[in-house]
Formats: C-alpha cells, structure tokens, sequence
C-alpha cells in the first residue's frame, strides 16, 4: 500500500509541473550597454508600459511571457543628451524545454502551467548593445556654415566685409 501511495505521488508531481518550468525559467536577465555609457535606458512592453528604466551599462530582469499562450515584447530606448535615441527590439522564441512536456509534463504542463508561467518562451539574447550617434544641433549646423564662409572668403569668391557681414549674421541666427 505504501509503495502504491509513492508511485502515485511521484506520478501526480511530474504530471502536475511544465517541463519547462522545471528545467528553464520565465525571467531572462538581459544585459544592457550603450556607447557612449551612462544613457538613460527604458524597456517598454508591446501594451507602451514601462518595465525597466536604469542608466547603462545595467541588467534588465524580464519575463518572457506576457499571459496565457502570449509571449513578451519589448522594446529597448537608449536616451542621453546630445546624442540621438537609439532603439532596438528585443527577440523571444518557443523555450525547446516546453515540447519536454510530451515526456514529463503532460498535457497540465503542456496546455496550463508553461503557457501561464511564460516558461513556454525564452528571450533570445542575454546582451543588447547599442550605439547613440551625436546628434545635429544648431551650434553644429551654425559652425559648418562659418568654416563654409571662411572657405568662400579664402578663395577670393566673398571680400573681407562681406565675409565679416555674413558671419555676424550666422552668428546672431545661433
């Protein structure tokens, strides 16, 4: 009688968990780095929600799923002045370990635990590495002009006065 009660215990067990629930996981660190450092960092879910904001370099715990049979999306913003924002779409998959369910699992953990856990689904790189470009301003746009109208000045096309008349202007228009 003993050994009947174990067996079945041990039965209920294995098929009462997901497959990859036991063997995986529904949270993925995901590592964050931008260049130039230290740029405001904020991972937004497909609904526009906010689930993440650090400075990087910084790690982001985030689920993989997002509700029953639903996997999660995110999108990453990497923000600092001075630089344009840069954004990237973060990738997820079917977890391999959810189809262990057909050995271990069974149907609970194939068809309840793993789709409402999020451990049917895996975020696919651990790294997301971005680069901001330095962004065009008025002081830039303004510079490039004066060095154009000393190049023009210097090859005879603008007199001293027109050049001097010019460059006050460009410089009043900053």
């Amino acid at each position: 009688m003993k050994s009947f009660v174990l067996g079945a215990l041990v039965v209920v067990s294995v098929f009462s968990t997901g497959c990859a629930s036991i063997v995986s996981k529904s949270k993925y660190p995901v590592s964050i780095t931008t260049e130039p450092a230290a740029a405001n960092i904020e991972v937004k879910d497909q609904d526009g929600i906010v689930r993440f904001s650090g400075v990087s370099p910084t790690t982001a715990i985030l689920d993989s799923g997002n509700g029953y049979f639903t996997r999660a999306r995110y999108t990453v913003t990497a923000a600092k002045d001075g630089y344009t924002p840069a954004t990237l779409q973060l990738q997820n998959s079917m977890n391999g370990w959810y189809w262990g369910n057909i050995l271990f699992g069974g149907l609970i953990g194939l068809l309840i635990v793993d789709p409402i856990t999020g451990a049917m689904f895996q975020i696919d790189s651990p790294v997301a590495n971005m680069s901001l470009a330095p962004a065009a301003t008025e002081v830039s746009y303004g510079g490039d002009r004066l060095r154009k109208l000393k190049e023009l000045r210097n090859t005879g096309v603008l007199t001293e006065s027109e050049y001097q008349s010019k460059k006050k202007s460009i410089i009043k228009d900053l």
